[in-house]
């Protein structure tokens, strides 16, 4: 495992990194008390509201997590969830709270303390439920941790909502908390949890009705008002269930998720969008929800009173013991329910019984119950005129106490428990590929190989990449080290059925390097008619001669079909960029961009003159060149700087060869994608405008392709079969996130391969700089920096 490998591993729990983020600004501003503009706006966030806390975050989160729920599962394992979240989470929330009251010294009421195991037994399930999915856990237990969470949160708030109201009735504040009695709190337990279910059912089916509705697929105004509607019905849901009708918000929102998942899955119109946006929401979410709660901890664990810390090494020394007991307390709740739970719904086994007593990280639902807890005491203690202030002190160290516990037990669980996940479903054998999972995995890369090898024999028939060096490719490329004769037939069948129009690829410098195959007679034989193709294909698109009628041209018409090949050509480079044959990072994704916007401008100059995108894409890249283009490329192994005069040509060369041959690629497909689909009447002719901007491209093709004919042949030769092993190593990367993306296969399955592929890149491109194979013949050929077309 390499060293940015082993940092990602760490930043797994991106939660967890978060809170540490927060922590230190909360530390940070703690210790500052002047008046400036970052420690006033980390004061403003930590005053919020905790109501506001609690609307602003929990329905964004919940929705998404319950929407993403197999719902098939969930129905089949219901009545184990329901054990899982209900007599299970009590259990964990009166044992947290026994050793609170008889362990801590700090005198808490019994009422606190089952506020304090409420807030504790919420479980989160985003940083384990991710790691499921790329080890590829079993279906059954991600179903268990997932839908556990799920309930749990919602019954975690139930138990909140009654001990806290009888806690904050404790202080003695008017109007601040309610005693509620047992007979009271199991009406009101009813009505939070039923209530708050039916809350839920009702708006998911009102959130199918309109996505029913909204049908019009076709339009990208309906597809946003759909994923509009989903956040506003989330939200909607909370509010009604949690404000008016005091019902559990969080339970109306997992069951409307759960219900809009059931029967409105289908009515979506764009599963990408809806998908993406929730991504994106729940990412931004947890982001500010750990950042704030990391801010609120890091101020608490650091505040002090003169000399005196409110949070003190005695209290380091309870949060260690107090982690120990909750992973106890969670193993023994998990342990005792076990006979029950493995005999009804799904089923399990003690493996995965081992695994969801480990997996219980405490995270958004817990910080956000105690930052509520604590925002509302400080609010009510400070604004009340009866209480002394003693009293005031005493309780705001109290809740304060208490969220210092709350945070540092998300922080270790996320930070020990969610780092270490991976080992334990090793460990106990959770992740283990069957004979027939690891027969599927080799198939799916024996296909992965064809799909390389019929891309490459594609690349042989383009007239870029006809002199191509195929042991450029065996030693760069693992995928197609060991090709065997039988493997190339087979490419060459599926390069023939997906591509029947274009001209036989040239097989003369592939045959001599084929592994032995075990096919006995004829394979050779079968490759012989490819043998004698020529290496150099001649586009089948006859070049027409080029007439001078600009006298007969309507400018205003040049001008429009102008922006339009413009338009074509930006959508052509940005489609080499998310197919890698263009580095999004490399100045030569950004000069030909660069050159389409330059040129576009002097057309809007001087609208008589043709836009020259060769020679605007040269002049800014020898613009980088000038302006510290060369800063990027002063790093070596080992950290020594190495950049002799003949290394500095090369790259200049490369870089000029590669621009050139992406530059040639994207006007010939904007010309083809220009002719059928955007010409005049849609018709076989040209109009003479069309006619015009057709010969202008192809005048820019030449100048490019005169600058590649300036290269000396063999540093030609060597820089594109370089680029080849390139563009076949990202086909392959993209081939396998794809099935990873469609859940064909797991993170894990594909990782490795991945991994390895990314390796070959990055040794591709630091063999490419380095050049320590090629030598550039100067006498032939100037400096690129130098060149004029």
């Amino acid at each position: 495992m390499g060293t940015n490998d082993f940092l990602a591993y760490l930043l797994k729990p991106y939660t967890g990194v978060m809170f540490i983020i927060g922590a230190l600004l909360g530390w940070a501003s703690s210790m500052n008390n002047s008046n400036a503009v970052v420690t006033d706006s980390i004061h403003l966030w930590l005053s919020i509201d905790g109501e506001v806390i609690i609307l602003s975050f929990l329905p964004g989160l919940l929705f998404l997590d319950s929407y993403n729920v197999d719902i098939h599962m969930f129905q089949a394992g219901f009545f184990q969830l329901v054990i899982f979240a209900f007599p299970m989470m009590l259990a964990g929330t009166g044992l947290t709270a026994l050793v609170a009251y008889f362990f801590f010294p700090y005198g808490w009421s019994f009422d606190l303390c089952m506020t304090f195991g409420s807030i504790l037994a919420a479980t989160d399930p985003v940083a384990v439920a991710v790691l499921l999915n790329e080890l590829g856990a079993p279906p059954r237990l991600k179903t268990h941790i997932s839908g556990e969470s799920l309930l749990n949160d919602g019954a975690a708030v139930v138990f909140f909502n009654i001990f806290s109201s009888r806690f904050t009735y404790e202080l003695g504040i008017k109007g601040f908390g309610k005693l509620v009695r047992w007979s009271e709190g199991i009406k009101m337990f009813l009505r939070l949890s039923l209530g708050g279910i039916l809350i839920g059912i009702l708006f998911g089916m009102v959130l199918v009705i309109l996505l029913f509705n909204l049908n019009r697929g076709l339009s990208p105004e309906e597809n946003v008002v759909q994923v509009t509607t989903t956040i506003c019905l989330a939200y909607l849901t909370f509010f009604v269930s949690e404000v008016l009708c005091h019902c559990s918000g969080i339970l109306s929102v997992v069951f409307c998720g759960l219900t809009a998942k059931a029967l409105g899955e289908h009515l979506v119109n764009d599963h990408k969008l809806i998908h993406h946006f929730w991504q994106t929401m729940e990412h931004l979410l947890n982001s500010v929800l750990f950042t704030l709660g990391g801010a609120v901890w890091g101020g608490v664990v650091s505040k002090k009173n003169g000399d005196i810390h409110y949070f003190t090494g005695t209290d380091w020394a309870y949060l260690a013991v107090l982690f120990l007991a909750v992973q106890f307390i969670r193993f023994i709740s998990v342990v005792v329910f076990f006979p029950l739970t493995k005999r009804i719904g799904l089923g399990t086994n003690w493996r995965e019984a081992m695994f969801m007593s480990y997996s219980g990280l405490r995270g958004a639902v817990g910080v956000s119950l105690a930052l509520l807890l604590s925002a509302e005491v400080f609010s009510h203690t400070n604004n009340s005129s009866v209480l002394s202030h003693p009293q005031r002190e005493q309780n705001i160290v109290m809740v304060e106490k208490l969220f210092g516990f709350t945070g540092g037990i998300s922080f270790l669980t996320l930070a020990i428990n969610g780092t270490s996940c991976g080992f334990m479903l090793k460990i106990l054998g959770l992740v283990k590929p069957t004979k027939s999972r690891q027969q599927i995995v080799r198939g799916f890369y024996a296909h992965c190989v064809q799909l390389s090898l019929v891309e490459y024999l594609k690349l042989l028939t383009d007239t870029r990449f006809g002199d191509i060096d195929f042991a450029v490719l065996k030693e760069n490329v693992s995928i197609v080290k060991n090709v065997t004769e039988e493997q190339l037939l087979a490419a060459l069948e599926g390069f023939r059925r997906e591509y029947p129009y274009h001209p036989e690829p040239d097989l003369t410098n592939i045959v001599s390097y084929l592994a032995p195959s075990n096919i006995l007679g004829g394979v050779r034989r079968s490759l012989a008619p490819s043998l004698s193709t020529s290496s150099l294909v001649v586009s089948s698109v006859e070049r027409e001669t080029l007439y001078d009628y600009s006298s007969f041209l309507d400018i205003d018409a040049v001008l429009e079909e102008r922006n339009v090949f413009s338009e074509l050509l930006r959508r052509e480079f940005h489609h080499q960029i998310e197919t890698g044959e263009l580095d999004s990072r490399s100045s030569i994704a950004l000069s030909l961009l660069r050159g389409v916007d330059l040129a576009s401008a002097g057309q809007g100059r001087d609208q008589g003159a043709a836009p020259n995108y060769w020679q605007e894409t040269l002049a800014h890249q020898s613009n980088l060149t000038k302006h510290g283009e060369w800063a990027l490329h002063l790093y070596r192994v080992g950290g020594m700087f190495h950049w002799k005069r003949g290394d500095r040509d090369y790259h200049a060369i490369r870089t000029r060869v590669l621009t050139a041959l992406s530059f040639i690629k994207a006007h010939s497909a904007a010309q083809e994608t220009f002719k059928t689909q955007f010409s005049y009447a849609n018709s076989n002719t040209l109009s003479l405008a069309e006619k015009a901007i057709i010969d202008e491209s192809r005048r820019q093709v030449d100048m490019a392709d005169a600058a590649i004919h300036l290269v000396d042949t063999e540093d030609l030769q060597a820089i594109k079969s370089q680029y080849c092993c390139q563009l076949l190593l990202r086909k392959s990367a993209g081939y396998l996130e794809d099935l990873t993306s469609q859940g064909l296969l797991t993170h894990r399955e594909t990782g490795h391969y991945l991994e390895k592929i990314d390796s070959e890149l990055r040794l591709l491109r630091v063999s490419s700089e380095l050049k320590s194979e090629v030598k550039m013949k100067r006498s032939k050929v100037a400096p690129a920096p130098e060149l004029r077309i």
